[in-house]
């Protein structure tokens, strides 16, 4: 006959847990047990209900075989309870509170009894040496039920502190522990053994999160800093971890894996199959293997089933980080600070939001997508509030009447200049200030591009030296399948501004329009976060402006 015992899980440690990105997470707890000749059949109890009870297998290191293995979740928590349970802990201190209320009620009643007893006497036939033993005997007996009354009051207080944690703890607590498992392991002679309990747990999720701490140096964005890698761990199993090896896996928990099929291609002819849709061939498909990372979190982590966001710290890596001073005058005269930092790390950094703070202050928060290593993303650290901007715009516009073979026009000359004024006590190496031209889609529209001077005939990516001081100019970064750049009609000044100089920037061009009706701009979302493209449209209602926030 088969030796049965209960383990109860919650009085026994886990050892690590591994999440994974699949909401799933692997719990490893051991227990220590004796085996006595011949069959031992454990219940382990209190294991979460969302176990995957598939996933469940134990290993015994030392003199064991595991000859079966089971596991159920129960529907009726009440055969579950724990001595340890909270619920459990809170019914036993309010049956000790109540016991204690009653002791009180006896020992206020035995001090009323003792004074009414006292009312009784007389000491009319006593000396002073019998009355004086009494009254010490009285106070003796007097203070007892008064002394008993306070201790019993401070230790009904310890109980309700721990009640209100209590339900405090439980009200937080998240998940039920319904789980079950059973194992039989057969021994030839009587042993002490480790019992490794392995399974797969739901309601878990890990996901990233970043803090970049830049550093300034006298007033300057350094390139020194570092970028926090941390993970935000939330739970809800039903048991705490505490304690714990935390380990977290960018892989998935798959237990069944496919290596796929490779089918057989037949080329046809069209012909053949006239009524099937013709689908375009890409003409290149890019696969890549996906490279799964696990991060081991130093030291020991405590993750409470309670639903809430756990924040442990995955790594610590050094900045490589570019500052540039960009401004986008026609949208708001500021100069911002953009920080470009590359992924320096030997992993890929999952998407997830960026946390901003220059010399430890908050400044912004942005969010990032994947970044290989090697590969680099932006964000904006802070307003430059020592680098004046002005901007202004006016136009200018001539009618022409035709003639007999040409209609009426309108040509409009529009002028921005842009003055950028450096009062920082450095220089500034790296300035890109950004404005934009409209366009049209209407081919009777004419639109010329007089100042920068040079910049009408660049070719996209090429760059026109203003010989002022290092200045540059050149048409926008074309992205999102061939928008932006010159055929958006953006481009960009890059230089240097030395320390307490002004630059004098300046862009003119020519629209002319055929006709009476008025032809408006309309200004809409950009492709390029923090620009706006202009678009000359012909139309006969009010103006229309649509900005894009900047970022």
């Amino acid at each position: 006959m088969a030796s049965i015992f209960t383990i109860q899980a919650s009085n026994h440690a886990i050892k690590s847990v591994t999440v994974f990105k699949s909401l799933k997470a692997e719990v490893v707890r051991s227990f220590t047990v004796n085996l006595k000749s011949g069959r031992n059949k454990f219940r382990i109890k209190g294991l979460p209900s969302s176990i995957d009870a598939q996933s469940v297998r134990f290993s015994v290191i030392g003199n064991g075989l595991v000859v079966d293995v089971g596991c159920t979740v129960e529907t009726n928590s009440a055969q579950t309870y724990a001595s340890d349970d909270p619920s459990e802990v809170i019914r036993a201190l309010f049956t000790e509170k109540a016991e204690l209320e009653r002791e009180e009620v006896i020992r206020r009643q035995e001090s009323q009894l003792l004074l009414k007893y006292t009312q009784t006497l007389s000491g009319e036939h006593g000396n002073a040496t019998q009355i004086a033993a009494f009254l010490k005997s009285y106070a003796d007996l007097a203070f007892k039920p008064f002394h008993a009354v306070a201790q019993i009051k401070e230790k009904i207080r310890q109980i309700d502190r721990q009640i209100e944690a209590l339900q405090e703890k439980a009200a937080s607590k998240r998940g039920t522990t319904l789980g079950q498992v059973y194992i039989v392991v057969f021994a030839d002679t009587e042993c002490c053994v480790e019992l490794k309990l392995t399974y797969f747990v739901s309601n878990v999720q890990w996901k990233s999160n970043y803090g970049l701490h830049v550093n300034t140096d006298n007033g300057q964005a350094s390139t020194s800093g570092s970028l926090h890698y941390l993970g935000t761990v939330t739970q809800a199993t039903g048991e705490d971890w505490n304690d714990i090896s935390l380990l977290l896996s960018t892989a998935s928990d798959d237990v069944v894996k496919c290596i796929p099929q490779l089918r057989s291609i037949k080329l046809t002819s069209p012909k053949l199959e006239t009524h099937a849709t013709t689908i375009p061939e890409p003409a290149t498909v890019f696969l890549e293997s996906p490279v799964v990372v696990a991060f081991m979190i130093q030291g020991k982590s405590t993750i409470p089933s309670d639903g809430v966001d756990h924040q442990v710290s995955v790594a610590v890596l050094p900045l490589e980080a570019k500052i540039s001073y960009l401004c986008i005058p026609g949208i708001e005269p500021k100069v911002f600070l953009q920080c470009k930092v590359k992924n320096t790390a030997v992993y890929q950094l999952l998407a997830g939001p960026v946390t901003v703070t220059l010399d430890d202050h908050y400044v912004s928060k942005t969010s990032i997508n994947n970044i290989n290593p090697g590969d680099s993303f932006e964000c904006t650290l802070d307003d430059d509030t020592s680098t004046r901007v002005t901007y202004s715009r006016s136009k200018k516009t001539i009618r022409s009447d035709g003639g007999a073979f040409s209609e009426v026009s309108n040509t409009t000359t529009y002028t921005a200049k842009i003055s950028i004024h450096n009062k920082h006590k450095f220089d500034i190496t790296d300035l890109i200030v950004r404005e934009v031209i409209p366009t049209s889609d209407d081919e009777h529209v004419k639109i010329v591009l007089r100042k920068p001077v040079g910049l009408s005939d660049a070719k996209q990516g090429a760059v026109v030296d203003l010989n002022d001081d290092g200045l540059m100019v050149g048409w926008g970064l074309v992205v999102d399948f061939g928008k932006g750049g010159r055929k958006e009609g953006r481009f960009e000044w890059k230089g240097k501004v030395r320390s307490g100089a002004q630059v004098n920037l300046e862009a003119q061009w020519e629209v002319t329009v055929p006709g009476e009706t008025p032809w408006v701009e309309l200004k809409t979302l950009s492709s390029v976060p923090q620009e706006a493209d202009w678009k000359i449209a012909r139309t006969k209602l009010e103006v229309r402006e649509f900005s894009s926030p900047l970022y």
